[in-house]
């Protein structure tokens, strides 16, 4: 049985996402791939097809963020690993060093992001590169983590509670 997407939910074109860049290159990788595992469960492969290309195709500010892992999930379903492999060790690497880094010009003057939270994000991050890369286990330790040095790391807590 066959379904199709609702004509007020559709994004194509002129969308919502073509212009979605409001901090850190935008969440358009992951919305995107969702978007593209929505019309797989819905038996649209064509057009599960499409919006994974648009996962792996969108543009990116930052270097190395959570659309890493959209990315290279995309491009898993798309059948290129040596790829996802690739973002998923890069994510690894760049949430590693960042991860247990003190306190920079930039934290203590500039954006004053605090170390807690910042470190909490690279955790979130290290998390997705080990989910990539199929550790769910060291993937859940690192969630925790995250949420322990920030109880607002509301990503992290909805990472966790999908494993």
């Amino acid at each position: 049985m066959r379904h199709e997407c609702p004509q007020h939910i559709r994004i194509e074109g002129n969308g919502p996402t073509d212009n979605a860049w409001p901090y850190l290159g935008g969440r358009t990788c992951e919305i995107f791939y969702y978007i593209a595992t929505a019309y797989e469960a819905l038996g649209d492969a064509q057009k599960a097809r499409e919006f994974y290309r648009k996962a792996v195709d969108a543009p990116e500010e930052s270097a190395w963020s959570s659309q890493r892992y959209y990315q290279g999930m995309a491009f898993r379903k798309l059948g290129d690993g040596a790829k996802a492999q690739a973002l998923f060790s890069g994510l690894l690497e760049s949430a590693s060093e960042e991860a247990d880094r003190g306190v920079d010009f930039l934290s203590k003057f500039g954006e004053r992001v605090p170390l807690n939270v910042r470190r909490s994000t690279s955790r979130y991050l290290l998390a997705l590169a080990r989910l990539g890369l199929g550790d769910k286990e060291r993937a859940r330790s690192e969630l925790k983590k995250a949420i322990d040095l920030d109880l607002n790391n509301t990503w992290a807590r909805i990472a966790l509670s999908r494993l």
